[in-house]
């Protein structure tokens, strides 16, 4: 048999090469491995094997390139990325709290409870077990990882050029202090999220295998993902397939709901590091929404030949927000847009309204999806003769100093009980039983003394019939107002 015979079927034959039977540390080709095999010693199980395993295949490469007499092969980077996972140094991690029931277990062992303040390692997996359970650990750089009821993570890798948590099941919030030198990783069984300096909630659940970024950005490397402050990553949809792989916008409305949130945003407000930089979840407060005319519950007339009236209502809102206006009394009605000016006033189109009380439903929107709604109510009311009836109110300020007085004129009523002053220093409609009032028994006239009222202030008046039965009022005068100097 031929040398070249003797070579070919040496080559045919699978080898495994030990450790001990690496190449000397002497030849230039080998003599990172010989280091490498120095380094392994006293590395844990899992890094022994894994590193083991690299340490193989590259000494298969290299000996086929010696076999083909290629001396120019260059494995530097191989060289330093051993390198670079022997001298990264493992970090201090910490349970800081737990609440309910929290376990943990190594590779060996079953799962045992987690003591105060107890150090975490490479390798170890945590659980909470019951609805009411939580936890959080802090890295050494004062990252924190929040977990929620039910939740299980395996901590694959703590050092300091790299953080890999899988997640088994639950949900998990981040707050990741931002370094150049780490990289952050959580792994699940479809993706892996990675962050180098944000904060975002990972969810494996049934349904969905994601992750909502809160502030700053996180992306999805098996996928090339990105999701940026207020956007959610669904990696895997068990519910709706079509989800897969797809970025979407978080609903602010919906997360404001949810407790695992609120209660994480509770914590970021108590930390210095963190209150600053809650992102998406910084402003949860919705526009505000003032009705300045009609005011509420003021009466609408309908005229004669018409069933409904309508009116057209005034107010102020945020600036930017948007804004919708809803009759909930007349059946089918949708949401009309109203437009705001750049100091944030509207007037709504004229809205239709049926005899009766009418109801309609303001919803303010901000760019952040912050919702308020607020309704407010009108009397429709067909114009009738009786309409003609009522109380008519003057006052006169400049007859007496310092006094107000009050006259009325009845027109096809009588006020056997009396008559009841009503006034309100906000309402533009003061009513009885809400606002304050004077009882004035019997006359058509009362004098106020504006000392007993506080200086600077300014009062709107009414005068309504008092029923004594009910004591209630059925007619209102028109409305004067007063100044207090």
């Amino acid at each position: 048999m031929s040398e070249n015979d003797n070579l070919s079927s040496e080559s045919n034959t699978p080898q495994v090469i030990k450790p001990d039977e690496i190449p000397s540390k002497n030849n230039s080709r080998f003599s990172f491995i010989g280091k490498a095999v120095d380094k392994i010693k006293g590395l844990n199980r899992n890094t022994k094997l894994a590193l083991s395993l690299v340490l193989i295949l590259v000494v298969v490469g290299v000996t086929t390139f010696t076999i083909n007499g290629d001396d120019s092969y260059e494995i530097a980077n191989t060289e330093e990325e051993i390198e670079q996972i022997d001298t990264a140094e493992p970090i201090e991690v910490t349970v800081v709290y737990s609440d309910g029931t929290l376990e943990y277990k190594n590779e060996d062992e079953g799962w045992q409870k987690v003591s105060e303040n107890m150090g975490l390692e490479t390798g170890m997996s945590l659980k909470t077990t019951g609805a009411g359970s939580k936890a959080a650990i802090e890295l050494e750089d004062g990252s924190i990882i929040r977990i929620d009821s039910n939740t299980e993570v395996n901590l694959e890798t703590l050092t300091e050029s790299k953080v890999v948590i899988a997640q088994e099941s639950g949900y998990i919030y981040h707050r990741v202090i931002p370094s150049e030198e780490r990289t952050y990783i959580v792994l699940t069984e479809n993706a892996q999220f990675q962050s180098v300096g944000t904060a975002f909630r990972t969810v494996t659940s049934g349904d969905e295998e994601a992750v909502e970024v809160f502030q700053s950005s996180v992306e999805e490397t098996n996928h090339d993902l990105k999701a940026e402050e207020g956007e959610k990553i669904i990696a895997k949809s068990s519910v709706d397939p079509s989800k897969d792989k797809t970025v979407e916008k978080l609903d602010i409305e919906t997360i404001k709901k949810d407790a695992f949130v609120l209660w994480n945003r509770e914590q970021d407000l108590k930390n210095e590091n963190f209150k600053d930089l809650l992102g998406f979840l910084s402003d949860f407060d919705g526009p505000s929404i003032e009705i300045t005319s009609p005011g509420p519950d003021s009466t609408i007339e309908i005229p004669a030949d018409k069933a409904n009236g309508s009116v057209a209502i005034t107010g102020k809102t945020a600036k930017g927000a948007k804004l919708t206006v809803t009759s909930k009394s007349i059946p089918g009605s949708q949401p009309v847009d109203v437009s705001i000016d750049a100091n944030g006033n509207f007037t709504t189109p004229a809205l239709e309204g049926a005899p009766g009380s009418s109801v309609f439903e303001f919803t303010a929107t901000d760019s952040r999806g912050n919702k308020t709604t607020k309704n407010v109510s009108y009397n429709f009311v067909k114009k009738t003769v009786t309409q003609e009836q009522g109380i008519a109110l003057t006052v006169d300020e400049k007859s007496i100093e310092n006094k107000a007085i009050f006259s009325w004129g009845l027109v096809g009523i009588t006020t056997p009980d009396g008559v009841k002053l009503v006034y309100s220093e906000t309402n533009a409609n003061p009513k009885f039983g809400t606002d304050s009032s004077i009882y004035v028994k019997s006359g058509d006239s009362y004098t106020l003394k504006k000392s007993e009222f506080p200086s600077g202030k300014t009062y709107n008046f009414k005068a309504c019939r008092y029923i004594k039965a009910s004591s209630s009022c059925d007619t209102y005068s028109n409305k004067v107002t007063i100044e207090i100097p």
